[in-house]
């Protein structure tokens, strides 16, 4: 089971890659075309047509960021609360069984 959840995590690793290089990909052309619109010095609404998307996509790049820093916090909590209280146990499992160690030896 545990090469099977690696499995899959490889495949969302690749399919964020893949994505976020479309994004890349349509971000950086979206710049060449600004960058041209202000050379050729196109102004007016062809020039706010041309900019719509690059905001659309730095929208967009700010969502997925987000969603990474809050996908990559829940991971460390899903990752860290179970040995946190497999700890908290075995901490609670030691001192039971010193303190019944204790108890014998006081009382025998």
């Amino acid at each position: 089971m545990v090469w099977k959840g690696r499995l899959l995590h490889q495949d969302d690793i690749f399919e964020l890659r893949s994505t976020l290089q479309l994004f890349q990909e349509i971000s950086n052309r979206v710049e060449d075309a600004m960058g041209a619109a202000t050379v050729a010095g196109i102004k007016g609404a062809e020039l706010k047509f041309i900019t719509s998307p690059a905001g659309e996509v730095s929208i967009l790049k700010s969502e997925r960021e987000r969603e990474r820093v809050v996908g990559e916090a829940n991971e460390m909590r899903r990752k860290y609360q179970p040995s946190k209280g497999a700890g908290v146990h075995r901490y609670h499992e030691k001192h039971r069984k010193e303190g019944k160690s204790f108890d014998r030896q006081q009382f025998h």
